[in-house]
């Protein structure tokens, strides 16, 4: 049974910024011992990763002080000689967030920074559980929601096992968080039991493992593509789910034929240089045709006396959707470009 000191020795000015003492249950293990803090949103990662900071002993300051320095830089490298502000305030104290915000690079070196313990705290996203192989002294859940969703009882189990991992201390700890109101919904949760795990392939992703099945030549021919789909989790769940999976496969396959990313010869199965392109740079035929047309008409007007057309062909379509255009910012950018950048 996990004890611990809840009422930790606050000032009043303390006990309004950290009502929930999170700061104090961090405090309570590191630097000694590592802590995840595990948020709903990025930007509570960001705030909390800033709460902490203002309630741990500056003692901390001095610990592992050139290994931090030597973080920030590489940050900074990385950054093209930039590195956040939070991340800049928050870095000498041993924490830092960590969130899809990030670059891929800089997530990196917070996790190797946190392995070796230069970090003892980071405050992330519920996509760290699932990830990443950072385990902790003690893991704090700042909510049981994820966004504005109640988690599961996987997703909570996946984040707690974070704490107490084989070979870093006899014990781990792990905290939950919650207001009053989701005293009952948490109790229930405890008492739930782990959800079936089922099969997540939609058309899409069954199209993808065609085109990579062939790519690999784990099959040549259709009968040897019937065959592999025999071994997956989605033919196992078929008969309860009520799908037809060999009619699912044959349409995929017929689509990429159409696409013009698999042909068929004398019965054997193999990719087209286009499926060959699609396949190595991990892109389903549809967005892979997309890309392929803005190239070619990219490639009789490349503009090459900036960096704006270059880096509007390397944007994932992906990130279309989710880029908000702050009409403000567009504008005064725009006129501050160069006659070239125009």
């Amino acid at each position: 049974t996990f004890h611990s000191n809840l009422k930790f020795p606050y000032s009043q000015e303390m006990q309004q910024t950290d009502p929930d003492q999170i700061g104090g249950l961090v405090n309570e293990v590191v630097p000694e011992h590592s802590c995840l803090v595990f948020c709903h949103s990025k930007l509570t990662c960001e705030n909390i990763a800033s709460l902490v900071c203002k309630i741990l002993n500056k003692k901390i300051l001095e610990h592992k002080l050139e290994e931090k320095k030597a973080l920030y830089y590489a940050l900074r490298m990385e950054g093209n000689g930039v590195v956040c502000q939070i991340l800049s305030k928050t870095l000498p104290f041993g924490v830092a967030y960590h969130h899809s915000g990030l670059t891929m690079a800089e997530r990196v070196l917070l996790e190797e920074a946190f392995l070796a313990k230069t970090l003892c705290c980071i405050c992330c996203t519920s996509t760290l559980a699932a990830g990443v192989n950072l385990p902790a002294k003690r893991v704090i859940l700042r909510s049981p929601y994820i966004g504005n969703q109640f988690m599961s009882f996987s997703k909570y189990k996946q984040m707690i096992g974070r704490a107490g991992r084989a070979g870093l201390g006899e014990t781990g700890e792990s905290i939950l968080v919650c207001k009053p109101s989701d005293t009952q919904k948490v109790a229930a949760l405890m008492g739930s039991s782990i959800e079936n795990c089922n099969s997540q392939m939609d058309d899409i992703a069954l199209s993808d493992l065609v085109l990579s099945a062939i790519h690999l030549s784990i099959t040549r021919t259709d009968d040897d593509l019937m065959e592999f789909f025999d071994y997956t989790l989605l033919t196992e769940q078929a008969s309860h789910a009520g799908i037809d999976v060999k009619s699912k496969v044959r349409d995929a396959l017929n689509s990429l034929i159409e696409l013009e990313g698999v042909k068929r010869t004398n019965s054997f199965l193999h990719l087209t240089s286009f499926g060959r392109a699609a396949a190595k740079g991990n892109f389903d035929l549809k967005t892979a045709k997309v890309l392929y047309a803005d190239l070619k008409t990219a490639q009789n007007s490349l503009v090459l006396s900036s960096y704006l057309h270059l880096l509007f062909l390397i944007t994932p379509y992906s990130m279309l959707a989710k880029i908000r255009i702050e009409k403000d910012i567009l504008f005064d950018s725009y006129f501050s470009f160069g006659p070239k950048e125009k």
